[in-house]
């Protein structure tokens, strides 16, 4: 789970973003909730959130006083900002993404569609540093052999990968899309281990990447808007994995 802290006094903004992350983010938990920087402060100690929506205005403080406290942050940031002009401090920290109120929720969703899938991936990565005593560290990249070259891909960059008769595709979060000669099952057995499941006679998929599965229809999307189908005998699999 995606550990999330909301900052904000103003209790209408902290609903719609509760309701926005309940409703369509099921692989986010939120930790807490602040409407000051003292208090934002300790529940990050605390909790160690992977991401915070923090309020730049702040009853008691700024936002940015507290980031102050937190100058290379673990997490991600969502800031929230009534005044444009507060966007250029984005650029002071690399994990940190602005909306402006009054909050839209096409902007919102628009922002959280972006950053989950980074967030989960990180959150992942992080704990595969430290393997336990005797456990095997975890692939971080994956070698594709093409016919005009050689390819070296991160894992958690491959989106999903397609059957299409003896080839694959492997769909990438870049945008790229590359054709190999061999079939699906054997990239299914390599990367199995690494977080990634197989939905369909067709269909590879990067758990980190799913968005929301329809139980009623067997539709699965991810987070960049693609719909695949589940076949019968995988949803219950699915289901289970999804529900861990």
């Amino acid at each position: 789970m995606i550990r999330t802290l909301i900052v904000d006094d103003e209790e209408t903004t902290r609903n719609e973003i509760r309701k926005e992350l309940s409703t369509h983010y099921p692989e986010v938990s939120i930790v807490g909730e602040a409407t000051s920087a003292t208090e934002a402060h300790q529940l990050i100690v605390e909790f160690k959130p992977d991401l915070v929506f923090l309020d730049v205005m702040l009853d008691k403080g700024s936002g940015f006083d507290l980031l102050s406290r937190f100058p290379e942050p673990a997490f991600h940031i969502v800031l929230i900002t009534a005044n444009n002009e507060y966007a250029l401090h984005a650029f002071n920290y690399c994990k940190l993404r602005y909306i402006v109120k009054p909050i839209r929720p096409h902007a919102l969703k628009s922002v959280l569609d972006d950053l989950i899938p980074q967030v989960a991936l990180q959150r992942g990565q992080s704990e595969q540093v430290h393997p336990l005593p005797g456990e095997q560290r975890t692939r971080k990249t994956i070698t594709v052999n093409v016919s005009d070259a050689i390819h070296v891909v991160s894992i958690g960059d491959i989106i999903r990968c397609e059957a299409e008769k003896n080839y694959t595709f492997f769909n990438i979060s870049d945008g790229r899309k590359i054709l190999v000669a061999k079939t699906l099952k054997e990239y299914d057995q390599a990367l199995s281990a690494q977080g990634f499941i197989r939905i369909h006679q067709s269909h590879l998929i990067n758990l980190v990447y799913v968005k929301t599965y329809i139980k009623k229809t067997g539709i699965i999307e991810l987070s960049n808007g693609t719909l695949l189908p589940v076949s019968i005998r995988k949803r219950e699999h699915l289901i289970a994995v999804l529900s861990q």
